[in-house]
């Protein structure tokens, strides 16, 4: 943030009053988000937070504008791996869409609303992205969702992948950006990085 520096005017207000205030919320939202989706719904949030506890806000509102795209959630926090490259991770949530029938996959970032589009150069790797477009937060969540997309395709080709989302959960909205189809398009060129660093990886390049 230090490096690209924004006008007072364009800041908007979080609704965070320390540093790490961010941190914890976006705990949360995982958190619960997890409970809910996965089976529980509000009795598992309730065992675990309190017989009083309530959705927080900005998930309430992100699921409420998940049922305007008609997109229903099926599972939170689904975890995958690359045994050849040593890589896993866990796709915040996985829906159906009421419309195609597809499954689709959504990164959930809650906040954000003074840095998530600022850059300080364009994106390194892979190389065929690096010309059009930046390094900033929403471009680095795009490579994220595009690992997990490319990861559920070649581990259940047969489940149909439908369009993809960074959701940005801010204060007082909620912002879906779609994955660019040049992302998708660059699927093996990411997976072809991760290896080169991945040491003593077992996986061979593949083609585009």
């Amino acid at each position: 943030m230090r490096s690209c520096p924004q006008y007072a005017s364009q800041k908007r207000s979080t609704g965070l009053s320390r540093p790490w205030h961010g941190t914890s919320r976006g705990k949360l939202v995982h958190e619960q988000m997890r409970l809910l989706v996965n089976g529980g719904g509000e009795r598992a949030l309730r065992a675990v937070y309190g017989p009083q506890a309530l959705m927080c806000e900005h998930l309430e509102r992100f699921f409420e504008a998940l049922k305007r795209k008609r997109l229903h959630p099926v599972l939170s926090e689904f975890a995958d791996y690359y045994e050849q490259i040593g890589l896993a991770s866990a796709i915040d949530l996985m829906c159906l869409s009421e419309k195609t029938g597809a499954v689709c996959l959504v990164e959930v970032k809650v906040g954000g609303e003074n840095y998530f589009r600022r850059a300080t150069g364009p994106l390194t790797q892979p190389r065929r992205l690096s010309k059009k477009y930046n390094n900033s937060p929403l471009h680095q969540a795009f490579l994220q969702l595009l690992f997990y997309r490319k990861m559920m395709v070649d581990h259940y080709p047969e489940l149909r992948i439908g369009s993809c989302y960074v959701a940005q959960l801010c204060t007082d909205e909620i912002c879906f950006y779609r994955l660019p189809e040049d992302f998708v398009a660059a699927g093996s060129d990411l997976l072809n990085c991760l290896a080169g660093f991945a040491p003593g990886t077992t996986m061979q390049p593949s083609l585009p």
